[in-house]
């Protein structure tokens, strides 16, 4: 299992290089683990019992928390559970001292810096040193696609966009549709036209759930909201992707006790939703479990594929194309 299969059920984290290969975190069972990767036909374990089929895992975690492949070179970064980040090379892995045990978040930019955000700082990799823009941190990056090395990152509380010298900002407290004492932005990407799509909500307080749609440039904003008529599929949204065909993908889900959950895409006028089992039952087909850790693009000849990992339920994939031909059908 450790050196031919995905060996794991929560795959925290995805990552797909450019060339289409996928890697996972994973852990197999107590002391044993790390990473997996596949390459469009087998899988590879990154462990301590990969019986000559895989590759080591040198470090003291039986799981990573992060992991990344670089698109300019194809490196492999990773953060270890609880180990700091680390560089691959094709003979060994080199620390890159980040300065904390944990990566909420790490992406390239178009000027070929790789950044991290983790509470308390947002920095970059510079000529081999670590140059803080932020003490904000974040949880989420995501390139803006048309200002070159121009980053966007979300915290629980802010949204900044920066290219390491200048920073907007804009924070809870800047959306007066928003309860600055409770509530929290939570998912956000950037749409290919720049606009910023952010969820903000608070458990237990459904009216207060938001969709917003920034425009940076013009600094106005527009919001979507359950409570004032628009058909979500339930009443929390947490954005998770934004596709080439101008979908917003989002994470749906509902108060305890309606437990209407899943995946779903908006375009600005339509809905579509993937449910999930109804109280996490088991099923085959379809999406397995609305527990939904991260999401990634893996572009294929006729289109796209998500890469979504569930919680307990390990990855599954969705080629939307297909699905929405099924339909029509």
């Amino acid at each position: 299992m450790t050196n031919t299969s995905q060996f794991g059920f929560f795959n925290e984290d995805l990552t797909v290089s450019s060339s289409g290969v996928v890697h996972a975190v994973a852990n197999a069972t107590a002391g044993i683990g790390g990473l997996t990767r596949f390459d469009g036909v087998r899988w590879t374990g990154f462990n301590i019992y990969n019986y000559g089929l895989g590759e080591d895992w040198p470090f003291p975690s039986d799981n990573s928390h992060r992991v990344y492949v670089r698109p300019s070179n194809s490196q492999l970064i990773v953060n270890p559970t609880f180990g700091g980040l680390f560089a691959k090379s094709s003979t060994e892995w080199t620390d890159l001292e980040v300065g904390n045990d944990t990566v909420e978040d790490m992406l390239e930019d178009s000027q070929g810096r790789l950044w991290v955000a983790y509470p308390g700082n947002l920095a970059y990799y510079s000529k081999g040193n670590w140059v803080s823009v932020s003490d904000i941190g974040g949880k989420r990056i995501r390139l803006d696609p048309f200002k070159k090395g121009k980053v966007w990152v979300m915290s629980d509380s802010a949204i900044i966009g920066t290219n390491g010298v200048t920073s907007q900002v804009w924070r809870i407290e800047d959306f007066p549709e928003l309860d600055p004492n409770s509530d929290q932005f939570k998912g956000m990407v950037v749409g290919m036209d720049g606009n910023i799509w952010i969820g903000a909500n608070t458990i237990n307080l459904p009216d207060h759930s938001s969709l917003i749609k920034l425009d940076p440039n013009r600094k106005t904003y527009r919001i979507y909201r359950y409570a004032d008529g628009w058909r979500f599929p339930s009443q929390y949204i947490a954005p998770v992707a934004a596709t080439r065909d101008g979908r917003i993908w989002f994470q749906y889900d509902s108060d305890f006790g309606i437990d209407d959950s899943g995946l779903a895409w908006f375009d600005g006028r339509k809905v579509r939703k993937f449910p999930a089992p109804f109280e996490g039952q088991m099923q085959w087909g379809g999406l397995p479990h609305a527990g939904i850790i991260d999401v990634e693009q893996r572009q294929t000849v006729d289109g796209y594929q998500l890469w979504t990992s569930c919680a307990s339920r390990g990855i599954v994939v969705l080629n939307p194309k297909y699905a929405t031909r099924r339909t029509k059908e």
